[in-house]
């Protein structure tokens, strides 16, 4: 049975970075593909399904050449949209690709909306919500990880865990029914079996809810910090850790007064760098609001790394500094080794009862690639080789297994309170709902039209 969504025309979008390039690839999903095809397209051998021909695309009305492709038709069920499609390789030229697309319009085409293609896969029954969304996190993807992460969600990771935790509740609320249904049989109802069961469901779900925060910082970036007082070596650090010279070093305290930004790859895990202003007490007005935007940088950190000035003696900065950061993962670096040092390292533990400590010289690049060793393993609660078995969630997946665990939590009030079968049956039947619109079982237009739309035209 067709979705009630499911457009029957047939599509064309450019599915390759528009610009000049070597390669061009126009896609074309719909019953009239092959039909368009054949109106535009001259070859000397059949077209076989699944097969690249050699032929040149020409407009119909006059036989003028376009360019030199080669075609490919993708015969139905066996193709990404589950549609028949043809895929035109093509010259990455502006014109040509242009003119391509115009003559599969004018034969009857429609462009393509973003993300119709795999909107198509997902109604068309291929893949569903979840797997959905792991194509555009794939092709949004920055770094190693994050694509590992994506594959796994397109592979069905995600779905499966959702289709585990539905199939247990789905026990209990036949259970629960079949009371409500039945009552003349007057079988006792097993409260203490179900409220065990409902808990331990709930705490599949709470599990999958915490992988969010990992996974936005995977996808998006892990914060860090590099905080402490004033002239310790916090913007050589930067330098050392981007091997660039991105920040002014300077031996006068308080050269770096606003926040300076980038970004790095450590092992597969991206991490966006903050050298912040040191803190300290001031009356210089542009370097106290360079200060208050440092502490506010601190509060939204998932690292930090706190830099000591190993050439000096612990001091009250640095102790003030610590109070602010001591909450949060932690990794603290003993900076100028390089010179002669004035603190003892079981000073530090005792001092800020820390075991993450590494000894280095921002200027001389020692101890750094143990500290990019340590960056992941702080940051990552699992620590950095916990991956290979993740899965992380996305703001909207969250959202929904979050109103299913409080559906839940209601369900366990309510047999708590003896309140009648059919209010628990209700608060279970929410929290399913709420785990079928997940991988897309319960949806609407909407949803799926604000889900799409973040993709590019072509996919």
């Amino acid at each position: 049975m067709l979705s009630p969504f499911l457009s029957s025309d047939t599509i064309v979008a450019l599915s390759t970075p528009p610009g000049i390039s070597g390669i061009g690839i126009v896609r074309i999903s719909g019953k009239e593909s092959l039909k368009i095809l054949k109106r535009i397209f001259r070859h000397k051998k059949d077209i076989t399904p699944h097969h690249l021909i050699y032929g040149h695309i020409i407009d119909p009305k006059n036989d003028e050449i376009i360019d030199e492709v080669l075609a490919v038709y993708m015969q139905k069920p066996k193709t990404y949209t589950r549609e028949d499609i043809v895929e035109i390789n093509c010259h990455g030229g502006l014109y040509v690709i242009k003119k391509i697309i115009s003559l599969v319009l004018s034969e009857g085409a429609r462009l393509a909306e973003p993300g119709e293609f795999t909107k198509r896969a997902y109604l068309n029954g291929r893949i569903d919500l979840t797997q959905a969304e792991a194509v555009i996190d794939i092709v949004k993807s920055k770094t190693e990880k994050a694509v590992y992460l994506a594959q796994r969600q397109l592979k069905g990771e995600l779905s499966k865990k959702v289709k585990k935790i539905q199939d247990e509740l789905k026990e209990i609320i036949s259970l629960v029914e079949a009371h409500i249904d039945f009552p003349e049989e007057d079988i006792p109802f097993p409260v203490d079996e179900i409220i065990e069961k409902v808990k331990k469901i709930k705490t599949s779900i709470t599990m999958l809810i915490s992988t969010y925060k990992e996974g936005q910082m995977i996808k998006e970036g892990i914060k860090t910090v590099i905080a402490g007082r004033t002239n310790v070596g916090k913007s050589s650090l930067l330098n050392a850790l981007l091997e660039k010279e991105r920040a002014i070093v300077t031996p006068i305290p308080g050269t770096t007064r606003d926040i300076i930004e980038d970004s790095i790859e450590i092992n597969g895990f991206p991490f966006i760098l903050y050298d912040i202003a040191g803190i300290r007490d001031s009356k210089d007005v542009i370097e106290k609001e360079g200060m208050k935007r440092a502490i506010k940088s601190i509060e939204d950190a998932d690292l930090i790394i706190f830099v000591l000035d190993g050439s000096e003696p612990l001091k009250k900065e640095d102790y003030d500094i610590f109070e602010l950061i001591k909450d949060k993962n932690l990794i603290i670096v003993k900076n100028k080794i390089d010179l002669p040092q004035k603190i003892e390292l079981k000073k530090i533990k005792r001092d800020f009862k820390n075991k993450n400590i590494i000894d280095i010289s921002a200027l001389k690049g020692d101890g750094i690639e143990e500290l990019k060793n340590k960056m992941g393993s702080v940051s990552l609660f699992g620590g950095a080789d916990y991956i290979e078995e993740k899965i992380a969630i996305n703001f909207r997946q969250k959202l929904l297994l979050e109103k299913s665990e409080i559906a839940l939590s209601q369900a366990i009030d309510a047999i708590n309170d003896n309140i009648g079968l059919e209010f628990i049956a209700l608060d279970l039947r929410e929290a399913m709902d709420a785990l079928g619109e997940i991988v897309g079982q319960v949806t609407s237009e909407d949803i799926l039209n604000n889900i799409f739309s973040q993709f590019c035209i072509g996919k």
